[in-house]
């Protein structure tokens, strides 16, 4: 939900203030994070422990190996 992401303090008090003062466009936000639970991969806690699982064992291997640190993606 991009329109929440704040970049600073600013960032973040603005929509909130506008938020406690709508409420329809806060039951609009609500509504939207409902839709999104069902479908966003922020919400599938399987797939991120088994995502998370995979870098750890990823970066175990790496480490047993003597191979210095490095960004990589789990597929």
């Amino acid at each position: 939900m991009p329109e929440l992401i704040a970049h600073s303090l600013d960032d973040y008090f603005a929509p909130a203030l506008r938020l406690a003062g709508n409420e329809n466009e806060l039951a609009a936000l609500k509504a939207k994070l409902a839709r999104n639970r069902q479908s966003a991969p922020l919400f599938d806690t399987m797939r991120f422990t088994r995502d998370f699982e995979a870098a750890l064992t990823h970066m175990h291997e790496r480490f047993k190996s003597g191979l210095p640190s490095a960004h990589f993606a789990v597929p």
